[in-house]
């Protein structure tokens, strides 16, 4: 089942996480600085696994090389989605309470009226 981060479209998507950013900077931050992190490391990581493949002849590259480079590659996607998937967790969760509170404070003001 869809939450409701996920059914919001691509503008709202990107107003949602603008707002959280606005009512929670450093997390933000933090989330920004983990993705230049991956992406760093994903392209360091496929650069020298390719450098180690073309070159492995001239070099004497031995197999602790790939498997290094793999395992950076790998934690680097890990990286990303997982980045990915608890960003959309915790907006989701701002969305949810930034509604619940909207609605609490509506059905104060409409008793007040009353």
């Amino acid at each position: 089942m869809k939450n409701k981060f996920e059914r919001l479209s691509k503008e709202e998507k990107k107003q949602a996480i603008k707002d959280y950013g606005e009512k929670y900077p450093e997390s933000l931050k933090g989330f920004n600085g983990m993705r230049i992190v991956g992406i760093f490391g994903l392209i360091y990581g496929s650069l020298m696994f390719a450098a180690d493949f073309i070159w492995k002849e001239l070099m004497h590259t031995s197999v602790w090389s790939f498997i290094i480079d793999g395992f950076l590659v790998v934690f680097c996607v890990v990286l990303l989605v997982a980045r990915e998937r608890y960003l959309n967790k915790l907006v989701n969760s701002f969305l949810i309470n930034r509604d619940s509170s909207n609605k609490e404070n509506n059905n104060k003001k409409n008793k007040k009226k009353a």
